[in-house]
């Protein structure tokens, strides 16, 4: 698994993910960790997770980063405009 490095550490996925969810974890992420966790987010989703589920999973991530906040908006919305069943 990849690990992605912080200002004064590297952490796996993983490590990040479970790290999102912690309220009393407050550091930043650069925008290269938030796109790897965006990109595991597109993959729940794309295995059936539900849309409101993953949407709210990037919102607690979009505070570590606000400069991806804009375009994960974007991209959302467009998900969310998209076709169910797209095979």
């Amino acid at each position: 698994m990849q690990a992605l490095a912080t200002m004064h550490e590297t952490l796996s996925l993983w490590q990040l993910l479970i790290a999102v969810e912690d309220p009393q974890d407050t550091r930043s992420y650069t925008c290269e960790q938030c796109w790897a966790i965006m990109e595991f987010l597109a993959d729940c989703g794309a295995a059936g997770m539900s849309p409101v589920t993953v949407k709210r999973a990037a919102q607690k991530l979009w505070s570590r980063c606000p400069a991806c906040r804009a375009e994960f908006d974007k991209n959302f919305a467009m998900l969310e405009y998209a076709p169910r069943n797209l095979s």
